[in-house]
Order: structure tokens, then C-alpha cells, then sequence
């Protein structure tokens, strides 16, 4: 309980010096996130680097490119969700995903 009391204290008498010395311990502290980067792919996470299923994985990557792509649709109006815009939208989208199919045969 005494503790606090000094600890207020002191920051009452001197409030620039605990910014400053809170300012250089939370730099000393964030200096890691220099060389900070993230990784979200399951292979390198969780599976050993020198394993096979990893050559695998990288042969299999190197031989067949991957050919998926990725679409987006957007639809703006009043209610887009009524029947009627409902049943165009799907139709629009069967046909845009067969002329891709198409494309890609």
C-alpha cells in the first residue's frame, strides 16, 4: 500500500520525467517489431521445413500452377435482395462462370 502512495508521489513531483522514461521503455519494447512479419500459411507454420510432404508440396506447386481465380460480383441498387433481382443475379453469374469455364477449357 505504501508503495503506491511513494509511487504517486513521485510522479506528481516529476510527470515530464515518467513520460519520458514511459516513452523510452515502450520504444525499447516495440524495437522488435522492426523485423516483425507474419506468417498465415498452414505449411510453414505447423509442418517441419526438411520434411517430405514439403518437397512434395513444392514439386506439386512447381508442375501444376495453380489455375483458380478469384471473382467478385457487386450489385447495387434500392432492395437487391427481392425475387426478381435475385433470379437475374443468378443468372448473370451462371453465365459469366460458364464463358470462364469456357475460356479455360
Amino acid at each position: 500500500m505504501f508503495f503506491f502512495f511513494r509511487l504517486g508521489k513521485l510522479v506528481g513531483k516529476s510527470p515530464w520525467i515518467t513520460i519520458l522514461i514511459s516513452l523510452v521503455l515502450t520504444g525499447a519494447c516495440s524495437s522488435g517489431l522492426i523485423k516483425f512479419t507474419e506468417e498465415s500459411r498452414g505449411e510453414k507454420l505447423w509442418v517441419p521445413q526438411n520434411s517430405i510432404s514439403i518437397e512434395h508440396q513444392n514439386w506439386v506447386d512447381e508442375h501444376f500452377p495453380s489455375k483458380s481465380r478469384a471473382a467478385l460480383f457487386l450489385f447495387i441498387g434500392n432492395n437487391v435482395l427481392t425475387p426478381e433481382v435475385l433470379k437475374q443475379v443468378n443468372l448473370l453469374i451462371c453465365l459469366t462462370l460458364y464463358d470462364i469455364t469456357l475460356l479455360l477449357s
